[in-house]
């Protein structure tokens, strides 16, 4: 039973396949959502394996930056679960190109392109400067991106006959609830972004006050889930975000909590998933 457990634990957490089976469950919901429905996608293996190389791409680039100079076989045997994870996602994620809409492939690239400068060492003297060297970009783009992701492609096909204030409330949504998660992930690794540069909001405004903003941002996507909900009819929508908001705050709050390992890889990447699910049970139940 241990052997099993360590196993899950290194495949869902140190190999990021929950934070992308949470992506895949947002885009399920907004397809549960917008069409009433829910039918297997080619996107959602696009997605799996797209968050899962990218996830995985950055610990490598991360681990080779943090550790340089480092021995090529040492970092190597180090990275063996990142790299494993690479070859296994990375020709299934090419494989389910070929079966997308080709407006998904479109919306896609320029996703692609910032993930690719999002991950590139902050030591790189290249005439594009890795895009973390921004001050405060860092949650805004993965926010940014993973409500892109989740909202925009699941209805790419038909998103110009989609209600336009429909699409941007659930674009808000996710933008501000992805936003108050990640922003413990910047307390996390403010030391880190401290010593390179990288000005993030608690480098800046110190923990307190960066939770607080999360607290904020939090509350603040319950009133877009409020809207969408009494917009669409689908009152479930800020039931399911006042739960979250219930379970979320309080881990904001809790320093305690914060220090432990699972903190943010399982609770707060789990958080996602659930939220995801729930959505998707709601339309499934209650239509």
């Amino acid at each position: 039973m241990k052997i099993i457990f360590s196993l899950i634990y290194l495949l869902f957490i140190d190999g990021f396949m929950l934070v992308s089976l949470a992506v895949v469950a947002l885009a399920m919901a907004t397809q549960a959502v917008v069409y009433q429905e829910l039918t297997f996608q080619p996107l959602y293996l696009l997605l799996f394996t797209g968050t899962l190389s990218a996830y995985n791409w950055h610990r490598l680039v991360k681990t080779k930056q943090a550790e340089n100079p480092l021995n090529r076989v040492r970092y190597l045997r180090k990275n063996r679960l990142p790299l494993l994870m690479l070859l296994f996602s990375l020709p299934v994620l090419l494989l389910s190109l070929f079966y997308v809409n080709r407006i998904i492939l479109i919306i896609l690239a320029p996703l692609a392109f910032v993930t690719f400068l999002y991950s590139l060492p902050t030591r790189l003297k290249l005439w594009f400067f890795p895009v973390r060297k921004i001050p405060y970009i860092k949650v805004f783009l993965v926010a940014l991106a993973w409500a892109a992701a989740t909202v925009i492609l699941p209805i790419a096909g038909d998103l110009l006959t989609q209600d336009k204030t429909t699409v941007l409330l659930a674009l808000t949504g996710y933008f501000l609830l992805v936003l108050a998660v990640t922003i413990p992930f910047d307390i996390r690794d403010m030391e880190s972004d401290r010593a390179f540069g990288i000005k993030t909001l608690p480098v800046v405004f110190g923990i307190r006050k960066s939770i607080n903003i999360s607290i904020a941002t939090s509350l603040m996507f319950f009133m877009s889930a409020l809207a969408l909900g009494i917009l669409t009819g689908k009152l479930f929508i800020p039931v399911t975000a006042m739960i979250t908001e219930i379970i979320l705050v309080p881990l904001l709050l809790c320093i305690k909590c914060s220090k432990n390992p699972l903190y943010h890889v399982l609770v707060l990447d789990g958080l996602l998933l659930l939220y995801g699910l729930m959505i998707v049970a709601g339309v499934y139940f209650l239509g």
